[in-house]
């Protein structure tokens, strides 16, 4: 059976340009380079575009960003209107794709399942889901399917497709044949980690959009 990792990290590579920088060959089917200046905004390049001159431009970053659709797969935990009825726990599995690899470099994303948990939750927190005793889950299910249908992502990150087949009362199962979810998520994290050859993007918080801070080796 083929499985799939519930999460990805969309930084492929990320490194500090040297100086002065050599040429630099137009990203490959994709795949979209991100270019960071000293100053001013990045410049995203995919495939087929010119690449600029690095000199020029001043650039002292470089990031391959992943722009090709994704499977994610989150298990959420969830409660009714003012958590009067038991929780509810369901697997909701969709689609993702980058749609602005410059946003998602400057926004630190690099584990897409984790960037979209809170606003999953926030969509599906007030769906009413019925008192436990008496919750149906089949009727749980279309609630809460029904809430997910317009849910796309933002201008950053194209998210299609969301739906959830699981639900139930306690924590859903890991590798229950739908692919890989819950305790494969751990494992796909930790070579999130041990995978990254360009070290962490974070947005310093006290500073503009487009500073950044590469910290090299983290998570090895």
């Amino acid at each position: 059976m083929v499985t799939h990792p519930p999460t990805y990290d969309p930084v492929v590579e990320g490194r500090t340009l040297p100086r002065p920088p050599g040429p630099l060959p137009t990203p490959p089917p994709g795949r979209a380079w991100v270019l960071v200046p000293d100053a001013g905004p990045t410049r995203p390049v995919r495939p087929g575009e010119p690449v600029p001159d690095l000199r020029a431009g001043g650039y002292r970053r470089l990031f391959l960003v992943d722009t090709t659709e994704h499977r994610l797969v989150l298990d959420l935990r969830l409660t009714g209107r003012g958590g009067a009825s038991a929780p509810l726990h369901c697997r909701v599995e969709l689609m993702c794709r980058v749609t602005d690899p410059g946003a998602v470099v400057a926004r630190g994303i690099r584990d897409m399942s984790a960037a979209w948990h809170g606003p999953l939750r926030e969509r599906l927190r007030n769906v009413p889901l019925g008192p436990g005793a008496d919750r149906s889950r089949a009727a749980a299910r279309d609630a809460l399917n029904a809430a997910l249908r317009d849910f796309t992502g933002d201008a950053d990150v194209r998210l299609s497709g969301a739906r959830t087949d699981r639900v139930g009362e306690r924590p859903l199962p890991d590798g229950d044949g739908g692919g890989a979810a819950g305790g494969d998520r751990g494992t796909a994290r930790r070579r999130l980690q041990q995978g990254r050859s360009g070290g962490a993007v974070r947005l310093l918080p006290d500073q503009g959009r487009e500073d950044l801070l590469l910290r090299q080796g983290e998570g090895r």
